[in-house]
């Protein structure tokens, strides 16, 4: 069995779900979760899942989106290869100890360093780990190189 925390959010045009998902799991890897009013979770006993799914709202046309168990790989080891990997291991450390020491808040900022070059989901992704371009890791290695 697994303990798996569900998190349910109102049902308002606003909302990114999948936002919210990474919110979630960025603030346990932090080990603090603040949510607002109106925002409950439940800690659930369940059998091994598999993956992450984020559900919609019904509307039309809207749908679940499974993730593979290799995306929801919250340790943080990122295992780079191929061309550029040195490159792009430099920029995921330089990433991960800007998050360290300015928290949970500053992806927006730098985000807005990039000046519309990255968005707070590719930086959430690239602090995941994941497999990204190498115009993107760039793009984040500039946008530190102007915050720090």
């Amino acid at each position: 069995m697994n303990r798996v925390l569900a998190v349910t959010v109102p049902a308002a045009p606003d909302v990114d779900l999948y936002q919210m998902r990474d919110y979630v799991k960025e603030s346990l890897e932090q080990g603090v979760l603040v949510v607002g009013a109106g925002v409950q979770w439940d800690l659930l006993e369940l059998p091994e899942l598999g993956g992450i799914w984020v559900q919609g709202t019904g509307g039309p046309g809207e749908a679940s989106t499974p993730m593979t168990p290799s995306e929801t790989n919250l340790e943080g080891k990122a295992a780079f290869t191929g061309c550029g990997a040195k490159e792009k291991r430099r920029i995921y450390e330089r990433l991960r100890n800007y998050r360290d020491r300015h928290g949970l808040g500053s992806l927006e900022p730098l985000a807005d360093a990039a000046e519309q070059k990255l968005t707070v989901t590719e930086l959430r992704d690239a602090l995941l780990g994941r497999k990204l371009p190498m115009d993107t890791w760039r793009a984040i290695g500039a946008a530190l190189d102007r915050l720090e």
